[in-house]
């Protein structure tokens, strides 16, 4: 078989560069797409992520050092020239197989031939590679292992799916996209300066025939050489071409990952309340041949999931639309489900309930053996009575309001334990829907005086606070004295009791706080700015509008102030008082030794918009960071609960089970983005929860610890000849604008990093600019 731009094999399902002759006229005529085959990899077109001048594949060879590699990407990319090219770069004996044509004896020629030139080395590229079962991929590990070949696998299909996770913790992955048009406008001039004269097409004819190839180069010049020979004096115009072309078949496979990811593409846009993104992909799966019967289940699921309690008529619509379509069959019932999809669509969402379910059942599986409190066990036998059941319910409907707030968990857990499972919160595109609830389920028994009283949750972020200065960010206008009185009084509480100042807030925690009184709410003094320290907050920042700024923190400086803290962002923020007198807020923290991006709201209801966004985790967080040791799998997800063990400054996060006292539920992603052989890596990780130090423990959860952290990574984590500060920082953000689209800003490495990144080989490239997408 040949690639797009490579050279056919022998028959066996094996080729090698020794034996292929490009000079060499094969028997019959050469293919035009055989003809164009790159000689260098300056001539490849598209790619630039990986061939560009910070490409990851152009790093990799800069550093002399080529590690066995997958190559993920649609048909018609150039996976197998890029083999051949990298083997010829590196100066490599290149072999390539076939897992449609090959087995288990090829594969034997292969490794003997290798030991036979190991001196020079060997790239044994495998075509299809995900073709191969599970134990003829396990074949390929001690010879991977030992550096006897490099393996360069080709696939179109996920390898997260296809291939096995001892494979892959051996190999890098590099995705390769399908060609832009760009690159096939590139490919057809090519075509043209080969063939010596121009395509007979018009220029709309041209651009539609590339939209035909549909990013697949191979495709495309499949094609072109069928128009070059079409006997026409006129250039032909689209209608004309596709006239003289058949039609490609939508790619598109039932079984397979594209299945996949079209209803995967289409769920998103149904959550991201786009109608014409959501018919787009439906349409795009009825045109491919999928059961629409599959689409209807799908909508039951997003009804459910995405809409629930905030159109719960939804799911009924979705019951209907499905039992249309069920009547009526194709093509006529297809348009039953095109209304349920719009509907859903339009809808206001809510994921509270399909949140709540899963972290219920996340607690019940950890919990599975405690009993029931007594007190709501009946009770039909004198002997069930004398041992306790049913003493002390409560009967709800006889209490004030029909609410008495008993505790409903097993006794061992308590409600605070368990956690608040079901919170709804409505976002301002849902406040004009009238079915959507307007208030969230929830009855709090305060006394008469307290009846105005105003109820906050505390985000992850937010964990380790103190009350006093929680209440401060939340209430700036309200003075210190103030709080401190309501504390001593018991106005302000937590969870329902009296809370004194000092009470470090934890995620989940539910504050109260009184109607402020008119004596209580008089506007705090201007503070006289100070030149100097608003000056180094302004170098700092890195995005600045009338709503919100972010800064790029540098490692060593604080957050927030606190004992023995007289440098830090908050007091920096003193000096940022807008004319009205309005402070700047922080949204969220670091720790004081994570540099980066860090969010700053200028008004109280940005902070509150910002401050919500967070709590319904609609902000994505990327860090990067510089781990001792390589994780074994390279991309994965790490769901390690957490508890804090100890109090104070001595504190330390510590892995635990969830059902233990104080665990907290924390999930991380990470992605293997270099390395530098087993000693270190560079990661990017994402935090999917906000918990303290949980990225620093993660880390050491995987057995990689970061950089320069002593407090979890002990000695590992320090090393000779590199800078004792902590590589963690917080590279990326992407966030909802208070006023509309999301902001997206990334943070350059601090100082230290960079320097690191120098030693190790790694490049990071440039710092994108703010960007902000309406």
């Amino acid at each position: 078989m040949s690639d797009l731009f490579g050279a056919a094999d022998n028959g066996s399902g094996i080729s090698s560069q020794a034996s292929f002759n490009p000079a060499q006229k094969p028997a019959g005529r050469q293919p035009l797409a055989d003809r164009l085959r790159p000689k260098t990899l300056e001539e490849v077109c598209g790619q630039e992520d990986l061939l560009g001048k910070e490409g990851r594949m152009t790093r990799m060879l800069a550093r002399g050092f080529l590690p066995s590699l997958i190559l993920w990407g649609p048909p018609g990319c150039g996976k197998t020239t890029l083999a051949r090219l990298l083997a010829e770069k590196s100066g490599l004996h290149f072999v390539q197989i076939s897992a449609v044509f090959s087995g288990v004896a090829d594969l034997r020629k292969v490794f003997a031939q290798a030991e036979k030139s190991a001196s020079k080395g060997t790239l044994l590229f495998v075509d299809e590679i995900h073709r191969f079962n599970r134990a003829q991929q396990d074949g390929f590990l001690p010879y991977v292992e030992n550096g006897l070949i490099t393996l360069v696998g080709a696939t179109t299909e996920n390898p997260s799916f296809a291939l096995n996770p001892a494979l892959l913790s051996r190999c890098q992955v590099l995705v390769l996209k399908a060609l832009g048009q760009e690159a096939m406008g590139q490919m057809l001039q090519r075509a043209e300066s080969l063939q010596g004269r121009s395509l007979p097409l018009d220029k709309n004819a041209r651009k539609r025939l590339i939209e035909m190839a549909d990013g697949d180069g191979r495709y495309l010049l499949n094609l072109a050489e069928q128009v070059f020979l079409f006997p026409t004096e006129h250039p032909l115009d689209p209608k004309a071409l596709e006239q003289n072309l058949s039609r490609r078949a939508l790619r598109y496979d039932k079984s397979r990952e594209e299945h996949y990811n079209l209803i995967s593409a289409f769920h998103k846009s149904i959550r991201g309340s786009d109608p014409d993104a959501a018919l787009y992909w439906y349409a795009r799966m009825i045109e491919g041949g999928e059961d629409p019967r599959y689409v209807a289940r799908r909508l039951l699921v997003i009804a459910s999931e995405d809409v629930g309690e905030a159109a719960p008529g939804s799911l009924s619509l979705v019951v209907a639309a499905a039992e249309t379509f069920e009547r009526l069959g194709s093509p006529e019932g297809e348009l039953a489900l095109a209304q349920a999809i719009v509907h859903l669509a339009t809808a206001p969402k809510s994921n509270a309930v399909y949140t709540a379910l899963k972290q219920a059942r996340a607690v019940a599986r950890e919990t599975g053996s405690l009993m029931p409190p007594a007190h709501i066990i009946n009770a039909p036998t004198n002997l069930m009575k004398e041992v306790g059941y049913g003493e002390g319910y409560q009967y709800d409907h006889d209490q004030e309001g029909a609410f008495s707030g008993q505790n409903y968990f097993p006794e061992k857990m308590g409600r605070k334990s368990a956690g608040r499972f079901y919170k709804i919160k409505r976002s301002k595109n849902q406040e004009k829907t009238s079915d959507f609830p307007k208030t969230q389920v929830k009855r709090v028994k305060v006394k008469e005086s307290m009846a105005e009283a105003e109820i906050k949750s505390v985000i992850a972020d937010e964990e380790g606070i103190r009350l006093d200065r929680w209440v401060r960010r939340h209430f700036p206008d309200l003075p210190q004295g103030a709080i401190q009185k309501f504390c001593r009084k018991g106005d302000i509480r937590v969870n329902g009791k009296k809370a004194e100042t000092k009470t470090r807030l934890e995620d989940g925690d539910e504050v109260k706080i009184p109607q402020i009184k008119r004596e209580f709410a008089a506007k705090e003094k201007t503070k006289k700015i100070d030149p100097e320290l608003a000056e180094r907050a302004r170098r700092l920042m890195i995005y600045e509008d009338k709503y919100l700024a972010v800064m790029n923190k540098p490692a060593g400086l604080s957050t927030q102030g606190g004992t023995g803290i007289r440098d830090h962002v908050d007091l920096m923020l003193d000096a940022l008082v807008s004319e009205d007198g309005v402070r700047p807020r922080l949204v969220h923290r670091l720790d004081k030794d994570t540099s980066g991006v860090l969010l700053i709201a200028k008004t109280p209801g940005v902070a509150a918009s910002l401050s919500e966004a967070f709590r319904q985790r609609q902000v994505e967080k990327k860090y990067w960071a510089v781990v001792v040791g390589r994780p074994e799998v390279p991309a994965g997800k790490i769901n390690q609960p957490l508890a804090k063990i100890g109090a104070g400054a001595a504190s330390i996060m510590a892995p635990v089970r969830l059902k233990e006292e104080g665990a907290q539920y924390a999930v991380s992603f990470y992605e293997t983005l270099d390395h530098a052989g087993k000693k270190f890596a560079w990661l990017e990780l994402s935090p999917e929860t906000g918990r303290t130090h949980q990225l620093r423990v993660h880390c050491e959860v995987i057995e990689t610890p970061i950089l320069g952290d002593p407090r979890y990574g002990g000695e590992k984590a320090h090393v000779d000849g590199f800078l004792d500060q902590l590589h963690l920082h917080a590279r990326f953000l992407d966030f909802p604008h208070p006023k509309g689209g999301r902001l997206q800003v990334t943070a350059a490495l601090p100082p230290h990093m960079l320097e690191t990144f120098k030693q190790l080989g790694f490049t990071a490239g440039q710092t994108p600019k703010p960007r902000r997408e309406k």
